[in-house]
């Protein structure tokens, strides 16, 4: 998760593209809740850390995503 997460974050800061947001967002969505679907919800650590950077990673790019449209509407 980590690599498609950097991937996509490095391709969308060469050629941005509205799309590559939008895979990070559902990529930090899955990592969001991915502790309960692969059933490791029982070890703590990992499943704290898979849902603070789960959060941080879909909120960011949210917000990247509300950034690019606000920016598009006022150059037009």
């Amino acid at each position: 998760m980590g690599v498609a997460v950097a991937v996509f974050a490095l391709a969308a800061m060469f050629v941005f593209q509205v799309w590559e947001e939008w895979v990070n967002v559902g990529l930090g969505v899955w990592l969001l809740v991915s502790p309960w679907i692969l059933g490791f919800s029982s070890a703590y650590a990992l499943m704290w850390n898979a849902v603070i950077l789960g959060a941080l990673i879909a909120v960011i790019a949210g917000w990247a995503l509300v950034q690019s449209t606000g920016t598009e509407k006022r150059s037009s």
